[in-house]
């Protein structure tokens, strides 16, 4: 069993998250700790984005699917922001539930079981630009000459290297740069934990509001989800 939870057994939470990798998981779970949301989200990890059709189709069928009330999904934009968006939006209509058409939107409609939920989908980094999870962590960097090194680093690598996606380039450039921290090794969410990684950065504060409202949607079960804002009461 991986370290981590994942899309399988009892729903225990009103809400639910999921997130590709691990690395997303570790970030994902310490903002939700310290957005005081551990009650009413319970985060998930897909393996890869290629698995959430399969693990839509069988949330309908875990233990207490009945009693929940909210899903956020945090994926890659890889190439395309809006094609991931779509990609999204057409596996949640394939299987019964609520449609969501704008990134960090917290859209609410009855599903196929009769049940009213509310469902949003976060494309990282931002909903419009290419790129992945460690795209958005990169934003948190403060312009400098270490930056600069860890550019002209993936510059030096780029022709000896396979890589042909965005999203792969975002996670060699984000490795690189905590790789050159003053703890070599340390892994992402353990840079949160030291403040390598600025937390309170203003480049979380769209997944923070994100993830206050799934939360308040999911606490509210009969009322609109509360404004991104305003945490539940």
């Amino acid at each position: 069993m991986p370290p981590y939870p994942t899309p399988i057994g009892t729903i225990s939470r009103p809400g639910l998250l999921w997130c590709e990798g691990p690395h997303d998981y570790a970030i994902l779970r310490r903002l939700v700790v310290s957005e005081n949301l551990t009650d009413w989200i319970r985060i998930e990890v897909l393996e890869g984005k290629p698995n959430l059709p399969t693990y839509l189709a069988s949330l309908l069928l875990r233990p207490r699917f009945h009693d929940l009330r909210a899903l956020g999904i945090v994926l890659d934009a890889d190439e395309d922001a809006r094609a991931t968006m779509d990609s999204v939006t057409g596996h949640l209509e394939a299987n019964g539930l609520v449609r969501t058409s704008a990134h960090a939107s917290i859209e609410r409609g009855d599903c196929s079981d009769g049940v009213t939920r509310t469902v949003g989908a976060f494309v990282t980094p931002d909903g419009v630009a290419p790129g992945a999870f460690e795209s958005l962590l990169m934003r948190t960097v403060a312009p400098g000459p270490l930056l600069a090194c860890v550019q002209d680093f993936v510059a030096c690598v780029a022709p000896e290297v396979q890589h042909t996606r965005i999203a792969q380039w975002a996670k060699l450039e984000f490795h690189a740069w905590l790789a050159a921290s003053q703890e070599p090794g340390i892994l992402p969410g353990q840079a949160l934990d030291a403040h390598i990684i600025d937390q309170g950065h203003a480049a979380f504060d769209d997944l923070k509001s994100f993830l206050r409202a799934l939360a308040a949607a999911a606490t509210a079960p009969d009322q609109l989800p509360a404004a991104p804002d305003q945490p539940p009461a």
